[in-house]
């Protein structure tokens, strides 16, 4: 029996701003997060209250991405068991 695992991004988190030569930074870090178990995304930073977004609307430059994994499937000679 093989253990298969699958992943689904739950998080990003997008920089919006500038960098120094000396390696500072100026700006904000957008947060964008996946609610369970209704999947619904929120976007909030330092300075907001979460706010529901569209998932078209998640981050498409993040600088980290988080995820998480589903169920467990096992494979059983080509059958698969969640």
């Amino acid at each position: 029996m093989n253990e298969t695992y699958s992943y689904e991004v739950c998080a990003c988190i997008e920089f919006q701003g500038t960098m120094t030569r000396t390696g500072e930074s100026e700006g904000h870090y957008i947060f964008d997060v996946k609610t369970t178990p209704f999947g619904k995304w929120y976007r909030t930073n330092d300075n907001h209250e979460p706010n529901a977004i569209k998932q078209s609307d998640v981050s498409q430059l993040p600088y980290v991405i988080l995820y998480r994994r589903k169920k467990k499937l096992y494979i059983i000679h080509n059958s698969i068991f969640f």
